[in-house]
């Protein structure tokens, strides 16, 4: 009896986790999403969640709010690597045929507990993790807002880093789509954290700049 009640929460836990997942769909033709990674920022604990080893490394465990970033930007990506003729598409495999990388880490700052972290936050971008995969990082503002890589971002990255390996460079000029339109999404905040109309107008317009490997300019996305 106690092996069929063992039996039954076992399963139950295993059909609970297999509807919370965020990877639904992971291999697009030679490209694959590898994983996913969320930085929980907090202004009671300042700092990196690396340096203090705080990164969670998967959906189930993953704020609710990240959670709903993670879900738009899986979305985006997605619909781009669905599309054999997307601007994205072209240029990851691009790069993967002049020996690039071809594996994606999904990756979610949240800073919904860090306002005073969010002043100067990560930005949203595409880059290379050590010569062995893509990072995909979005970030998620105190007032809902889900910053996510910008189509324009991903192939002026890609390219360069095409042209540095002596291949010529994918031509996506007639095909790109605006800054923002590609970006939009939303999570479900408290309203008391928006800091008000001119607040966000405010951080909208700071969102951008930065390098490889930290922070370098991102798309944004409401999410509220």
């Amino acid at each position: 009896m106690k092996t069929l009640i063992l039996s039954s929460v076992l399963v139950f836990s295993f059909q609970a986790n297999a509807y919370e997942t965020l990877l639904t769909e992971t291999k697009f033709d030679t490209l694959r999403i590898a994983g996913e990674e969320y930085w929980e920022f907090d202004d009671d604990r300042p700092g990196s969640p690396y340096s203090q080893n705080r990164i969670i490394w998967s959906y189930n465990s993953a704020p609710p709010n990240a959670k709903k970033c993670a879900q738009i930007a899986y979305k985006k990506l997605t619909g781009w690597l669905k599309d054999h003729n997307s601007p994205v598409f072209k240029v990851m495999k691009g790069y993967q045929k002049a020996g690039g990388v071809g594996g994606i880490y999904l990756w979610v700052n949240d800073y919904t507990k860090a306002p005073k972290q969010s002043l100067n936050p990560r930005k949203s971008q595409v880059w290379i993790y050590e010569n062995s995969l893509y990072k995909f990082e979005s970030t998620l503002m105190p007032d809902g807002t889900c910053h996510t890589p910008t189509e324009k971002q991903i192939v002026n990255y890609l390219n360069a880093k095409i042209v540095a390996k002596g291949m010529e460079r994918i031509d996506t000029e007639q095909q790109l789509s605006s800054d923002h339109s590609d970006s939009i999404g939303e999570v479900a905040v408290n309203n008391s954290s928006r800091g008000g109309f001119w607040a966000g107008i405010k951080r909208f317009f700071s969102f951008g700049g930065g390098s490889e490997g930290s922070s370098s300019s991102g798309g944004s996305g409401s999410a509220q």
